[in-house]
């Protein structure tokens, strides 16, 4: 809706300071240090790049856009992190990102036979307000959905985290019967929209969701080895059945395109050809070139919103694409060496108040998946500044039952939600309950 420097403003944005607006009495109140340290640290470590001597490319500019954004997403995580929803609330809340999600992948598949026959919202602009015209990007006869989104990528990345919402509330044996047949339902609708981005990336979401599910199934359900067993049989059966029809033919031949691109990459890299690479090439390469820019500046990092400014005069070979594509490597490369361990103090923090969920709530399957698939995100995505990958993160936060509450320790009212007052009025301590 606004554009400052250069940069972009989205209805997100502002949704996010009118969060962290409202959470100001809850932040000024917290008491614990644990998750103050590491906002403090979050916040004083981009800083180190501003010691001189700089570099002729550094601008200050852009640095100072981008490190104000990244104090909104640190403030948003930290309100997030204690932030107490009651439970019925919360349900509530996992329903209403269940049911927004399913016209998003259903719109998603529709695209996949809608594009090609010229049907009615399949242009590249859905609203005029578009920032930019999405990616329908053709692999052979297969166009690759884009929903809502602006990439296929984005869309799948945007339903991995929903399906494993879903897939917590499917699984739940606390929950109504039609409840988790809904949720399941919605299950297998994102798996198959997700399956029809032909995205490697999104893939290893799903991989590193089902790694997580199915060991948090197996530890919790004494017959859970079966049940995991049948399901992945199930899957598979049916996948190559799909992939064997008729519907699935443009989707196998996606696939195998994009398998010889990869193999190809090589001899179009000699013939100069850059378009046609095979982006996980592209993506090796980038990582390669990070590294040696972290090496360069391993303490202090070329600046948050610099990461472009620095490879300018050092000979970028054409298939790199000058931008962060992998985030743990980016992070370490704009706010030097220390900048991977506070998105890992992050996620630690997340994993640290889960011991306090049940295991028989949804969040305790929801959690580990959540973060199972932000940290293998960080691998292809450059995300780590982002509210796309900050809000999935945070949401896990409030699952978990604000994991800022458990860093405070027994007892601690203003960090588990309740005021003196109310604590006062109520014996029980929130840890018994």
């Amino acid at each position: 809706v606004w554009t400052i420097r250069g940069r972009f403003v989205d209805l997100a944005t502002i949704g996010a300071v009118l969060f962290v607006a409202a959470s100001m009495p809850a932040l000024a109140a917290i008491r614990s240090r644990l998750p103050l340290a590491i906002a403090g640290a979050s916040a004083a470590v981009p800083l180190l790049c501003l010691l001189p001597p700089r570099p002729s490319w550094f601008s200050r500019g852009a640095f100072a856009v981008s490190y104000a954004h990244w104090l909104l997403i640190v403030a948003f995580f930290l309100s997030a992190s204690v932030l107490v929803v009651p439970a019925a609330r919360l349900r509530r809340i996992v329903l209403v990102l269940i049911a927004v999600g399913i016209p998003i992948a259903a719109f998603g598949i529709y695209h996949v036979f809608a594009i090609p026959r010229g049907w009615p919202a399949t242009g590249l602009r859905l609203v005029p307000f578009q920032r930019q015209e999405a990616v329908h990007m053709l692999l052979g006869n297969y166009v690759r959905p884009v929903s809502v989104f602006l990439e296929p990528a984005w869309l799948g990345g945007y339903l991995a985290w929903t399906l494993a919402i879903a897939l917590a509330v499917a699984s739940s044996a606390g929950e109504k019967r039609l409840l988790r047949i809904f949720a399941g339902s919605a299950s297998a609708l994102f798996a198959i929209a997700i399956f029809a981005t032909v995205s490697l990336g999104v893939y290893a979401d799903l991989v590193a969701l089902a790694i997580v599910f199915a060991l948090r199934v197996v530890r919790s359900n004494p017959h859970g080895r079966r049940a995991i067993l049948g399901v992945a049989a199930a899957v598979l059966v049916l996948a190559a059945a799909f992939l064997a029809s008729s519907w699935g033919r443009p989707l196998r031949g996606a696939l195998a395109a994009r398998y010889q691109t990869f193999l190809a990459t090589p001899q179009t890299l000699r013939e100069a050809r850059p378009e046609v690479v095979e982006s996980s090439w592209v993506r090796v390469r980038n990582a390669a070139r990070s590294w040696e820019q972290l090496r360069k500046h391993p303490v202090r990092g070329v600046g948050l919103g610099n990461f472009t400014r620095s490879f300018e005069g050092t000979g970028v070979d054409p298939i790199v694409v000058p931008e962060p594509w992998c985030g743990w490597l980016a992070i370490a490369v704009e706010m030097g060496i220390a900048g991977p361990f506070i998105l890992i103090a992050a996620l630690w923090l997340l994993a640290r108040g889960l011991r306090a969920v049940p295991a028989a709530a949804p969040a305790a399957l929801a959690v580990p998946g959540l973060l199972a698939i932000a940290v293998v995100q960080q691998l292809h995505t450059a995300s780590f500044i982002d509210l796309w990958w900050w809000y999935p993160v945070s949401l896990a936060a409030v699952l978990a039952g604000a994991p800022a509450a458990a860093a405070g320790g027994p007892g601690d009212a203003v960090l588990s939600g309740r005021s003196a007052k109310s604590a006062a009025a109520d014996p029980v301590p929130p840890e018994e309950k």
